[in-house]
């Protein structure tokens, strides 16, 4: 699980999810999970030189992946 932080796209917004790889023009592929731990059954890409910050791990992403369980495959 990872934490997503486009801020100078939405400085609000954090997108969470598992990463699904790199493509070939670099934008990062993200399959999201819901405030309410469901799994979305597409991709979120963003170029990777908007990202400003990765998370990984910790206490809500940790909770999220606990209730939310692996998603589901794409």
């Amino acid at each position: 699980m990872i934490g997503v932080y486009v801020e100078e796209i939405d400085p609000c917004s954090c997108y969470i999810g598992r990463a699904r790889g790199v493509t070939r023009k670099k934008n990062l592929r993200l399959q999201e999970i819901s405030p309410r731990a469901t799994w979305g059954n597409t991709c979120f890409k963003n170029r990777t030189v908007d990202i400003a910050r990765l998370d990984v791990g910790g206490g809500y992403l940790d909770a999220l992946h606990a209730v939310g369980g692996d998603p589901p495959e794409l």
